[in-house]
């Protein structure tokens, strides 16, 4: 067995994205394709993984996703099977409270 590098694996796997992206009627098949890659080679998926959705495998979309923002949570509803998938995120903190904590410490 070939031993692969990680940097080269993600190329892979961006590159079957776009190529998902590009061809609808080979994007399920595809998006299965490389989520088995990143298992193989025990790659997480972080910045893909709110891309798709992880039941039907299907790409969102603005016609087939619902998508909500409430308490730091983020929820896409796929409309094609109709399954939730949730998110959290965070806001970044402002930065004048930490220079009125650091002229409080003077």
């Amino acid at each position: 067995m070939i031993k692969i590098s990680k940097r080269k694996v993600m190329e892979i796997i961006d590159n079957i994205f776009s190529i998902a992206r590009k061809y609808p009627e080979v994007e399920k098949e595809n998006i299965i394709l490389a989520k088995k890659m990143a298992m193989k080679h025990n790659i997480k998926l972080q910045k893909k993984k709110n891309e798709y959705c992880k039941y039907c495998n299907t790409f969102f979309k603005p016609e087939n996703v619902r998508i909500r923002i409430n308490n730091h949570k983020v929820t896409y509803t796929c409309l094609n099977c109709n399954k939730i998938t949730r998110f959290n995120y965070r806001t970044k903190p402002h930065l004048n409270n930490f220079k009125e904590k650091d002229s409080l410490k003077k």
